[in-house]
């Protein structure tokens, strides 16, 4: 066995120990893989879903040391999160990387944004699932564009890109895509006085899409949310804008059910060096019915679950031995937003609880969740990363050995098992 499969077995037995039934323990807990390539050192990972045959699927962002440099990965697991396959892509570098798709045929298409010569472009890379490119997105932008995010359904791909015009100015361009052959059904440019970016982009239940964005002020130094729902044809149908504090992290909506939405907005408490996340139900007219705040939490995303409830994933920020760690953590708040259960990763789980207690505690590992779904036998799997020793039970003492490398939480289906 070797050394990166061995280290990724400890970490997921280390964490299922204490769970009783045989059964459980292959079926929850968390996985690490370090060391997969050295020349790309840290993998952000930042898209996971489920094949037909119930493998797992993670796409990284994998970066050089000093992050000069950085490529698509992909990722094949098992349902237990054993991991089969690992694919660098080398001749495809990337200035960003936000999700993947699996096509009708099988194939997936990883989406995301190149940088050359001066100019962003929407990017994707279409392979199969042994990782051989099938083929790769033509560079054909006029303007500087990003791709800002992309949805899935089950025979389109909503996308929003952030345009750069020739003044300098912001616009969201929003598509319907047929993932199969990457023919754009419509495209709906929207254009206002203010510069605007996307940032998140979901399709609803009935195929209307909701954009998530930033109207920037003061001379693009501080911005605010903003929310478009978008026909099923591609016609605009409202713009609202959320009373929250500017200059937010992150920010993200479900469907809570065929007239609801439930948006969520995370931002720094500066004062106090902590950040919350602000919860807000919203109508099918966009206006806000409910809210409530969940502190102590770095949301970078929203998943419904079962019974309207709803899961906040993230990192929470944690002072321990004089310094400031970035934990990962989960939250699940109730149908009227209130807070019923959360977990957050610590010494006592893996990769700390494998390392030398000296070391562990003055250099604890820092994580974050970046992405999650619901597996079709009801678990819950959270990717993400963890700044970690490429060997937690023989690391260096001063962290020169440390990189982000994927990791993959399995729960069950009520978002425990930890």
């Amino acid at each position: 066995m070797n050394r990166n499969r061995s280290n990724t077995l400890i970490a997921f037995v280390a964490t299922c120990l204490f769970l009783v039934p045989t059964q459980f323990v292959a079926q929850t807990g968390i996985s690490y893989y370090p060391s997969l390539n050295k020349s790309y050192v840290h993998n952000n990972i930042v898209g996971i879903t489920e094949a037909a045959n119930t493998e797992i699927y993670l796409i990284g962002k994998a970066s050089t040391e000093d992050y000069s440099k950085s490529i698509p990965y992909f990722g094949r697991y098992d349902k237990k999160g054993e991991p089969l396959m690992h694919k660098f892509f080398e001749d495809f570098p990337i200035w960003d990387l936000k999700n993947l798709v699996i096509t009708a045929g099988q194939s997936i298409k990883l989406y995301g944004t190149t940088y050359d010569k001066n100019k962003y472009n929407p990017f994707y890379l279409k392979i199969n699932p042994l990782g051989r490119v099938e083929s790769k997105s033509p560079t054909a932008s006029v303007y500087n564009t990003i791709l800002s995010d992309i949805s899935p359904k089950e025979n389109f791909v909503a996308a929003a890109h952030t345009k750069i015009g020739e003044n300098k100015k912001y616009n969201i361009i929003v598509h319907k895509i047929d993932a199969n052959d990457e023919v754009y059904v419509w495209s709906t440019p929207i254009a206002t006085e203010v510069n605007e970016e996307a940032t998140k982009v979901i399709v609803c239940s009935d195929n209307t899409i909701l954009v998530l964005g930033k109207e920037y002020r003061n001379n693009m130094r501080t911005y605010t949310p903003i929310v478009y729902k978008i026909s099923s044809a591609g016609k605009v149908m409202w713009r609202v804008g959320i009373t929250v504090p500017p200059n937010f992290f992150t920010q993200d909506i479900v469907q809570f059910d065929r007239s609801t939405y439930v948006y969520m907005c995370s931002y720094g408490k500066e004062y106090l060096g902590t950040s919350e996340t602000r919860l807000i139900q919203l109508s099918s007219a966009g206006s806000a019915t409910k809210a409530n705040t969940i502190p102590n939490i770095n949301t970078n995303g929203l998943l419904l679950l079962e019974n309207k409830k709803v899961l906040l994933y993230g990192s929470n920020l944690a002072i321990l031995s004089g310094r400031v760690v970035t934990r990962a953590k989960y939250a699940i708040v109730g149908k009227n937003l209130e807070m019923e259960y959360q977990r957050e990763l610590g010494s006592k789980d893996a990769p700390d609880v494998l390392m030398p207690q000296k070391i562990a505690t003055a250099l604890p590992s820092t994580s974050d969740f970046s992405s999650a779904i619901i597996l079709s036998d009801g678990r819950i799997a959270l990717a993400g990363k963890v700044y970690m020793p490429a060997n937690p039970q023989n690391p260096n003492p001063r962290g020169s050995d440390r990189f982000n490398v994927p990791m993959l939480v399995i729960l069950d289906k009520y978002g425990k098992g930890l």
